[in-house]
């Protein structure tokens, strides 16, 4: 009997069924977003694409079959969407005009150079996914790494917190895999119990890395768009950081914290404004007192301060002696004696504040007495939960107004909801009736909504695009337009949209991706963004065809079948 592959999950399956048994997916399906690489494409005439794992600002990995080797892999395509971007049902990328270029083209040597180092050290770094192969293919590069089977670290520390006995043996490896890479001038920049991965054998691997990041101009990298709140250092906050161990000293020292206490360390912002966070000993974790203090050292919120990088962190975990507490130094306002001319403007100072105070009392009490006094209780906050926003949004906004608060709205889809209903779910302040709207500086509600149907914007200027989706609770970062050569509309007219006219988005954090007219004369030379690369030095335009694949310059096929299922007799 016929057998076909399915796509969703890679495992084998009988012709007839319509839909996997394993993971439930139908013969045919599509990807999650319309410029994500079809079901079914086939690169290098080798890798067959599956489902799309995950999508972000810097990259898509991809499900995908190894037909040469006959197993499972991940593979991961460079794909910056800040600097570049794919109409749907094609393979080749586009790259943005001017310095957007430049940085996409640093980002891509950048994801090649590493990814071929990553998989030079394959054998040697056990407890990191091993890289099997790098090539570029559709103007961009791939690399492609082993599937490992398993369950998230998240998941096992759900059902409970792991002994530092068993857990230092498994954690270990993985900080000797992460020292070598260090060695090699390569940083991770995103650990997390998410993507560690135990497998059956109670071995991790680390899955991600992966060179898109570091898809910034020079040696400065922009990663506040990947933190992740209790793991990633405050100094991926900002907006350069130069590349050291240390930031993986912390992720990783955050997972330890984590899985032998049960508690994700506070943000680090919140830890450098007020560092509340207790020792595994203060919580009664039994450990020994080197690992309590090596783990704290790691964690310190201050790199100045912090354990620089994997080969001391695990000198020190496994430390015979006792291991030093590094603690932070709080630097003085001043040092020293006042001299006579600094205490007398202190004096001054003082007196002049205790009259402006005195001033302002004598003020508020003419004020009071000159104004009915209002009972404290209409000075109180309601409670607006279950309320539609639309019915309550006139009162909210007098209490804005007559409070000076500062009110937000989070929004949250409920695809329950229909009209134009938004109901207030939650609210940030307690509603007890005894909350005085005085003492406070703002209110924080959480509001659902109906799904947001999609506009035509075939037409309207991307400033009216972007304003009416921000206006509906779309994320502006992740809005994107690119330029087509047109002369259909006036430049800067929205020409084509990802998303398709009347389809219900049911998801805040979707990427939208449109195309503008950029007008031209007869001498006027293609944009940018219409100058397709290939994998070779020679630039051509993309087929466009939307099956049987296009010719790269090495005369593989990069195109394939739409279709979920591969056949297998």
């Amino acid at each position: 009997m016929d057998k076909i592959r399915c796509l969703g999950c890679m495992q084998e399956y009988d012709s007839s069924m319509e839909y996997c048994p394993v993971c439930g997916s139908a013969k045919e399906f599509e990807q999650p977003e319309p410029y994500f690489l079809r079901v079914g494409t086939i690169l290098e005439n080798r890798y067959v694409i599956g489902k799309a794992l995950s999508g972000g600002k810097f990259g898509i990995t991809y499900l995908a079959y190894d037909l040469g080797a006959d197993r499972k892999v991940v593979i991961k395509e460079y794909f910056p969407t800040d600097f570049a971007s794919r109409m749907p049902g094609q393979n080749e990328i586009s790259t943005y005009d001017g310095e957007k270029e430049k940085q996409f083209e640093s980002g891509l040597r950048a994801f090649i150079e590493e990814a071929t180092s990553l998989m030079n050290l394959s054998n040697s770094i056990s407890s990191v996914a091993a890289v099997l192969d790098v090539f570029v293919n559709n103007s961009t590069a791939y690399s492609v790494a082993e599937y490992i089977d398993g369950l998230p670290l998240s998941k096992v520390l759900s059902n409970g917190i792991l002994q530092w006995s068993d857990f230092s043996q498994i954690i270990e490896p993985l900080l000797q895999s992460l020292a070598l890479i260090h060695s090699k001038g390569i940083i991770n920049y995103n650990i997390s119990p998410d993507n560690i991965i135990m497998t059956r054998d109670r071995q991790v691997k680390l899955l991600s890395f992966g060179g898109s990041k570091l898809a910034t101009s020079g040696s400065n990298i922009n990663l506040n768009v990947i933190t992740k709140k209790g793991y990633s250092p405050v100094e991926m906050y900002r907006e350069d950081i130069t590349p050291d161990p240390s930031v993986d000293v912390y992720s990783i020292a955050a997972v330890m914290y984590y899985a032998i206490t049960g508690i994700v360390p506070p943000d680090a912002v919140e830890r450098s404004n007020n560092d509340t966070l207790k020792a595994p000993l203060e919580l009664g974790i039994d450990i020994p007192e080197n690992v309590n203090n090596a783990i704290m050292n790691a964690l310190n919120v201050n790199r100045q301060y912090r354990t620089p990088d994997c080969e001391t962190f695990l000198n020190e975990l496994n430390s015979t002696g006792s291991v030093k507490r590094v603690i932070e130094e709080k630097k003085k306002d001043y040092s020293g004696k006042l001299g006579k001319k600094s205490k007398i403007i202190i004096v001054v100072a003082i007196i002049a504040a205790v009259a402006a105070i005195v001033s302002i009392v004598l003020v508020k009490a003419t004020i009071d007495n000159k104004t009915t006094t209002t009972a404290v209780s209409s000075d109180t906050l309601k409670d607006y939960r279950e309320h539609n926003l639309n019915d309550v949004q006139s009162e909210l906004d007098e209490i804005d107004e007559e409070y000076d608060l500062k009110i937000k709205y989070k929004y949250q889809i409920d695809t329950k909801l229909k009209d134009d209903k938004k109901i207030i779910r939650k609210q940030l302040v307690k509603p007890d009736g005894e909350t005085d709207l005085n003492k406070i500086k703002s209110i924080t509600f959480t509001v659902t909504v109906p799904p947001v149907e999609m506009q035509n914007f075939i037409g309207k200027s991307s400033s009216e695009t972007k304003k009416w989706l921000v206006d509906n609770g779309f994320d502006a970062d992740n809005i994107h337009f690119s330029s087509v050569r047109s002369n259909a509309y006036k430049t800067g007219t929205v020409l084509s949209q990802s998303i398709s006219i009347g389809a219900e988005i049911t998801d805040f954090n979707k990427e939208f991706y449109f195309e503008t007219a950029q007008n031209y004369t007869t001498t006027t030379r293609p944009p940018a963004t219409q100058r397709r690369r290939s994998s070779g030095s020679n630039r051509k335009r993309s087929s466009g065809k939307k099956s049987g694949g296009s010719k790269s310059s090495g005369g593989k096929s990069s195109g394939g079948s739409s279709s979920g299922g591969l056949g297998f007799n």
